[in-house]
Order: C-alpha cells, then sequence, then structure tokens
C-alpha cells in the first residue's frame, strides 16, 4: 500500500510531466484565467516624430517636381529582395548619379554630390534597404562624378559586403569624339585605364568570378574599336552592355537591362522588354546578367526633356519590374544580378532616394458600434498592394509610441479590449508600412479609454457638391457623449483649414476633392471623428486650361501645363496635344506637368473623356521663345578604308555646334534609300550594297526646335 504523503508526491509528479508533455497547455489555462489580473505595461520604443521623419538621404529642402518625385518622407526599409520572386539571392544594385553640383548642367535638388556627407548618408540609407552596391555613372577623371566616385568608394571600404562599380557613360568620351572624327577608343582606353589603377585595385570593387565589372552607358553613340580596347585595357575587366543585343556584341561579357518607354502609351511599363531581355540572356548562358526594375520614367523637367513618360502608377510599375524577374528565374535558376533605375536621376523620374508615393491616405477611427474596435481604411487611388504590413501604435501622451501589434493587409480592425490595459486614456496610431521603398502613412491619432465610451461624432454638411468659389457650413452639434458629455469640437475642411466647432463655415476657392472631418471631445478627453466628402468643381463643366493664358507668350522652352476636366459622369483620361500630334496622357481629371516645345506659335489642345466615352476639348494658342532662336551649325565628315561595295563609311556629325549650347540631336541619311541608312546618332556606319554616287546627308536639331543640315557625297566602287 502506499502510503497519502508517498501518493500525493506521486500525483504531482505525473502533473508535472504531463503539463510538461502537453506543451504548455497549463500555462495558457493560467494566463487565460490571469488574463485581467495583470495590466499591460507600456513601455515606450519609439517616437511619432521618429516614425513620420525623413529616414531618407534626400535633402529634407526638397519639396518635390510634377514628374513623379516626390517629397522626402518615411520610407519603408523592408529589404528590395523580397519584391523578387522567393528564395531569390540576387544581388540588387543601384544605378547612382553622382554629378549634383546645385545647378550648371543639372538642376538643384537640394545637395551637392561630391559632399562627403551626403555620400555617407546614401550609402547608408542604400545598406538599410538591402541595397548590395552602387554603379556609379562615371564620367571620366577630372569630373564631379570622379570625386563622388572617389568618396563612394571609400565608403564601401568601411561597409561589410557593400560593393562599388563605375558605369562609363558616353559623357566621358564625347569631348574627345568630337575632335576624333567620332573615335572615342583612345578616350574610353584611357578612362578605363584610370578606373583600374584608381578604383577597380579597391576590396569593394564589383567582381564577378574575380574579374572587375564595367559597364557601358550610351557609349554607341561614338566609333569604338573594342578588339583594341580588350586589349589594351588593363585588369581583364568584364564587358557589360545594355540591352538583350549586348549578349551578341562582339568583345561583350554580359548584359544589363535598362527600361523601355513606349512613345505611344505612358502606362506601358515597358515588360515587354524585359521579357525579351531575360529570355535572351537565358540563350546565352555563359554570358553575365544583370536585370532591372524601375518606378518609371518621366524627363519632362529636364534640359533634354522629349516628353518622354512612363507614368509610375501610384508604385504599380515598380512592383511589375520587379516581378517580372520570376517568369525567368527562381530558386532553381537565380537571377544573378539586378539593378535599379535609378538611386537618385530626379531629373528623368526614375529616383526611389525620397520613397514612392503610392496614392492614398490612411484613416483610423474608433468604430461607432463596438466601443472597444479600432478601425482603419484607405482613402485613394492607391492599391493595399504596396503595403507590407500595418503596424498599430498605443501611447500615454501621443509623442511616445510602443508597438501593440503587427497585421496583414487586407486586416483593417483591431479588438483593443484584447489586450489588458489599466484605466486611462491612450492614444492609438495605424502605420501602413510600405513595401520596399515605398512611403510609409501613419494615420491621424485616436483616442481610446476603456472605462468610457468615446463620443459619437456626427459631422452635417449643408451641401457636398458645387463649384469655386463653394461655401460649406459644417456641424458637429448632432454628437454626443453615451457615459458623459461634448466639451468641444474641430472642424478640419481638408485643405488646411482647421476651425473650431460646433458650427464652422468656410469658402473653398480651389477644386478638387476634400474631406471633411469633425472631431470631438468627450470629458474625460477621448474623442472620435466623422468624416463626409466634398467635391468642388471648377467654375464651369468641360475642359479648362488655367495655364497658360490663350495668346501668352512662354519665354522659355518649358510651358507649365495646368488644366482640369469635370462632367456629369467621371473623367477617367486626359491627353494634351501640341498641335497635331500627342505628348502627354494620363488618367484622372486633372493635369500638372511641364513640357517642352519647340518655339513658335504653338496650338495646345487638351482631350478629356468621362467614363461614357464622350469627349471634351478646349484648345489655346501661346507664342513659345521670346528671343530668336539662332540655329545649328551642321557638320559632316566621312571616312572609309576603301570605298567600295561592302565595306562600311563611317560618318560623324559630333564636330558640330549649337551657339546656344542647348543640346543637339542628329540624324543621318546615307542616301540608298535602305532602312538601315538612317541613323539617329552623331555616329554612324553603313556598307552600300551597290556602286553609285550616293548624297550622305546630316540634319542636326536643337532643343528649341532650330535645324540645319549638310551633305557629302561619296563615289562606291
Amino acid at each position: 500500500m502506499i502510503s497519502l504523503k508517498t501518493s500525493r508526491t506521486f500525483i504531482a509528479r505525473t502533473i508535472l510531466v504531463h503539463s510538461r508533455n502537453l506543451l504548455g497547455m497549463s500555462a495558457v489555462i493560467f494566463a487565460a484565467a490571469n488574463f485581467h489580473a495583470q495590466t499591460l505595461p507600456i513601455i515606450p520604443t519609439t517616437t511619432l516624430a521618429k516614425e513620420t521623419a525623413n529616414n531618407t538621404s534626400a535633402a529634407g529642402v526638397f519639396k518635390g517636381t510634377n514628374n513623379g518625385n516626390v517629397a522626402p518622407a518615411n520610407v519603408s526599409k523592408v529589404r528590395t529582395s523580397s519584391l523578387l520572386y522567393p528564395g531569390a539571392t540576387t544581388n540588387i544594385y543601384a544605378h547612382f548619379m553622382g554629378w549634383f553640383d546645385g545647378g550648371g548642367d543639372h538642376k538643384d535638388f537640394g545637395y551637392i554630390s561630391n559632399d562627403p556627407s551626403v555620400v555617407h548618408k546614401q550609402v547608408g540609407d542604400m545598406i538599410s534597404r538591402g541595397i548590395a552596391g552602387a554603379i556609379i555613372d562615371w564620367h571620366g577623371p577630372g569630373h564631379i562624378t570622379d570625386q563622388t566616385t572617389q568618396l563612394l568608394m571609400k565608403e564601401a571600404e568601411t561597409r561589410p559586403a557593400f560593393q562599388f562599380a563605375i558605369t562609363e557613360d558616353v559623357g566621358a568620351v564625347a569631348a574627345f569624339a568630337k575632335t576624333n572624327n567620332c573615335d572615342a577608343t583612345q578616350k574610353l582606353i584611357e578612362d578605363l585605364n584610370t578606373a583600374y589603377t584608381k578604383y577597380q585595385l579597391s576590396p569593394a570593387y564589383m567582381r564577378i568570378a574575380g574579374r572587375p565589372v564595367v559597364f557601358f552607358f550610351g557609349t554607341e553613340a561614338y566609333f569604338i574599336d573594342w578588339a583594341r580596347a580588350r586589349a589594351e585595357v588593363t585588369g581583364n575587366p568584364l564587358f557589360i552592355f545594355r540591352n538583350a543585343g549586348a549578349f551578341t556584341q562582339v568583345q561583350s561579357d554580359g548584359g544589363y537591362s535598362w527600361l523601355e518607354r513606349n512613345a505611344n502609351d505612358p502606362f506601358d511599363m515597358g515588360l515587354g522588354y524585359l521579357d525579351e531581355f531575360y529570355s535572351t540572356a537565358l540563350a546565352h548562358p555563359a554570358q553575365s546578367v544583370v536585370g532591372s526594375a524601375y518606378p518609371g520614367f518621366n524627363d519632362t523637367i529636364a534640359r533634354w526633356s522629349g516628353n518622354r513618360v512612363m507614368h509610375q502608377q501610384c508604385g504599380q510599375t515598380w512592383l511589375a519590374s520587379f516581378a517580372e524577374a520570376g517568369k525567368f528565374f527562381s530558386t532553381t535558376k537565380q537571377l544573378p544580378s539586378l539593378q535599379i533605375v535609378t538611386w537618385n536621376d530626379y531629373e528623368e523620374g526614375t529616383q526611389i532616394e525620397t520613397g514612392l508615393d503610392n496614392c492614398f491616405k490612411l484613416l483610423a477611427s474608433m468604430s461607432l458600434t463596438t466601443r472597444s474596435l479600432l478601425t482603419w481604411k484607405l482613402e485613394g487611388k492607391g492599391l493595399e498592394n504596396t503595403i507590407y504590413y500595418y503596424r498599430v501604435f498605443i501611447s500615454t501622451n501621443g509623442e511616445n509610441l510602443m508597438r501593440l501589434k503587427d497585421l496583414k493587409p487586407g486586416i483593417h480592425a483591431l479588438d483593443l479590449a484584447t489586450f489588458p490595459l489599466a484605466a486611462g486614456t491612450y492614444t492609438l496610431y495605424v502605420k501602413a508600412v510600405g513595401r520596399p521603398s515605398v512611403q510609409n502613412k501613419m494615420s491621424g491619432p485616436v483616442t481610446y479609454n476603456p472605462a468610457d465610451r468615446a463620443p459619437i461624432a456626427k459631422l452635417s454638411l449643408s451641401a457636398t457638391t458645387g463649384t469655386v468659389p463653394f461655401t460649406v457650413t459644417a456641424s458637429t452639434s448632432g454628437s454626443s457623449d453615451p457615459d458623459g458629455k461634448i466639451v468641444s469640437s474641430q472642424i478640419d475642411f481638408g485643405d488646411g483649414t482647421v476651425l473650431n466647432g460646433p458650427v464652422a463655415t468656410h469658402i473653398y476657392n480651389s477644386f478638387g476633392p476634400f474631406t471633411v472631418t469633425g472631431r470631438v471631445y468627450g470629458n474625460l478627453n477621448v474623442f472620435s471623428a466623422d468624416m463626409k466628402k466634398v467635391q468642388v468643381k471648377p467654375p464651369r463643366s468641360g475642359v479648362i486650361i488655367w495655364s497658360p493664358a490663350n495668346g501668352s507668350t512662354i519665354n522659355s522652352s518649358f510651358v507649365n501645363l495646368v488644366a482640369t476636366a469635370s462632367a456629369a459622369n467621371t473623367i477617367t483620361s486626359m491627353t494634351v496635344y501640341l498641335d497635331t500630334k500627342a505628348i502627354y496622357r494620363l488618367r484622372g481629371d486633372r493635369i500638372d506637368t511641364l513640357l517642352k516645345m519647340f518655339d513658335g506659335t504653338r496650338k495646345l489642345t487638351v482631350n478629356a473623356w468621362d467614363s461614357t466615352g464622350a469627349v471634351s476639348s478646349t484648345s489655346i494658342f501661346i507664342k513659345v521663345g521670346l528671343t530668336a532662336n539662332l540655329p545649328p551649325i551642321a557638320d559632316l565628315t566621312l571616312s572609309t578604308f576603301s570605298t567600295t561595295v561592302g565595306v562600311p563609311v563611317r560618318a560623324c556629325t559630333a564636330a558640330s555646334t549649337d551657339p546656344e549650347k542647348s543640346g543637339l540631336s542628329s540624324v543621318i541619311d546615307f542616301g540608298d534609300g535602305t532602312p538601315s541608312a538612317i541613323v539617329k546618332n552623331p555616329f554612324g556606319l553603313h556598307a552600300y550594297s551597290s556602286p553609285g554616287t550616293y548624297t550622305v546627308k546630316a540634319t542636326l536639331t536643337d532643343n528649341r526646335g532650330g535645324s540645319s543640315s549638310t551633305s557629302r557625297n561619296i563615289t562606291v566602287q
């Protein structure tokens, strides 16, 4: 017989073993029984200021531009590789511009590129986003980009695993080519030999299979003897050229993709271009492959603008260009490297430094039906696929925050009753953490007190639609507090005007959709809000061109066009025509952009389509260019080893000049009527298939539309 003491010991041990075997079930039961016995300590780990501050390397003074560059803000630092296919081991690099000097050839975006503190911040920002290195656009020794490259190398050498490489830009060889009949071979060799001794010996320089990597951008504009370059360049670097044709180019070791814009459709994301590049790369497995991803393209503010646009589409172009690699690569066939186009090319609207806008606001409030339920919603035209997760913060003073819970996209509510909160009033925020490099969005504050029901906010408006100037009277007088009283209220009219309630009147002098928010405060400082939409329309329906004025003279090649459209049905798209040619298009009911126009009297037309397909249109006439435009001075040289059938003739217009230095484009027509005889570069090679005398014609056009031509005859034996 077992004694009572022994029996109790046996039972205790059995219970202990059993509870361990159940993997903590007793702990769960204990926790459930004591859930409300202990309160949740609020221990702040961050602040509201930190969670909403500019956390990028972009200049804080930069306010954004109307070609898609948003002002810097709080950006997601989720690793960029998460945008690729699952299990990707791809090294992700950023194409880096180091030429900003506060003016000159480039616009001022708030920083100087050859400032050590700027490069330090930029490299740190790249690393924080999971970017493995920077490929700098290099213009050769002595240029500001060379100074920036030296700083980049020093930074890379102090950062474990961060790499850098150079891209030999056409700008490095252009001046030499102009004085050497478009032959840039010698200058390219000298540049790359300098790069070897100056950069490629660095342990941080990018290598593939032990060999340093050199990229080339735009050098196809001039003649380069690549066999000679290969023989005379030190260090045996890999030569990586642009686009799918790189894989079959002589002396090429591989290719990198960029982006390709559809001139007829600014909403085309260029995925067909990526498909061609990746499929060609897979057909050349011995070659090195560097893919690409990009947020969009818009050069309308650039000095060299051609009104070329690929819309960002609220972050969708960014996501789609990354996802395209997954059609061709996987964990069993990895994409080795990918280059982001670009880190900081503000002038062409490809930069991600400031972060990308996903086009929505995050609105949070307490549920009117469930007192402890925090809810939130997205307002705007963006999509939720740009969000990585939602994070709910809690605070006892509205500024010092503690993370309460993270939730997946698609979940828009959190029951605060599931948290053992002590009595008192809390402030909550919801943060939509974006996918990599997408700007994060923080909601406004929401108050909650477990012991106090939130007031019931009711907002009424005298009218919700009207035309400028539109007067609205808002009232929160119908609000109530179930267990207290309303002590104060505020009305935010959504255009920057905030007035005390319960009744306030406001006149809208600008058009657009606005959200009016009425916030009411109870006696225990808990508040709630009610929101209503107001649609303020332009003074009349149809298309209105607000700027420029009809008949005005614009003393610039760039015209700031502001236009709106309204109709009984929703406006779906707008298109701008210069004379008879479409030069800009977007989805929406308003345009605010810079457009480049050639000198002269121009007819500017804006068409708008509504959801039924009905179109409205307005036209104006403007004069562009106050001063007379001096046309370019065309120059053409021909070089050939033998003027015989089948031997290429080299034509060069690089010595042409523009008196106003506005920039030149070149078209060379070799004169035999074949498609291959038309070359849109300062340099061209063409082999004639039949003997005869041909006229080679070069046409030069400046950035204000002035043009001139010159010709040379050549006899082919």
